[in-house]
């Protein structure tokens, strides 16, 4: 059984979003998953690098779909995409510098901290844009209408 098992209860738009969702778990998992094997701190790493650039690619699309929508948390949202991709950043250099027996509470961070910001962050902008007639999904362009 996976680390982090996704469940519809996460579930933001029924697509993209929640595609990219998945992908961020499955990355956490890979991370979880090569640091209980007791993999070489350099594959490990290596996991986070995927984990930093998924991550980033898809808080930036985010974040353009809510700047499209004039989202007014924004700004905080953009805040707590940094502080995760930081943290990762943090996690990747502790790894490199030899930092051992930290992949445990790395995981319990990663996995918590995306959990509850989907249910809260990413669920409040769901709302928001629900109550504006529609959800766009990641990658929607905006038209004349909006």
């Amino acid at each position: 059984m996976p680390f982090m098992q996704w469940s519809e209860l996460l579930a933001i738009d029924g697509g993209v979003v929640d595609h990219q969702h998945r992908g961020l778990f499955n990355a956490v998992n890979a991370f979880h998953d090569a640091v209980a094997a007791g993999h070489e701190s350099g594959q490990v790493a290596g996991t986070l690098d995927l984990l930093e650039a998924y991550g980033a690619g898809h808080f930036a699309e985010e974040e353009a779909m809510l700047e499209r929508h004039a989202y007014p948390s924004l700004d905080h949202h953009r805040r707590q995409h940094r502080l995760f991709l930081d943290q990762v950043v943090a996690f990747r250099s502790q790894l490199t510098q030899g930092g051992s027996g930290l992949g445990h509470s790395m995981s319990q961070f990663l996995g918590s901290w995306l959990v509850n910001h989907i249910m809260v962050a990413d669920k409040a902008y769901a709302s928001f844009l629900r109550g504006s007639a529609r959800l766009p999904t990641v990658g929607d362009e905006p038209t004349d209408e909006s």
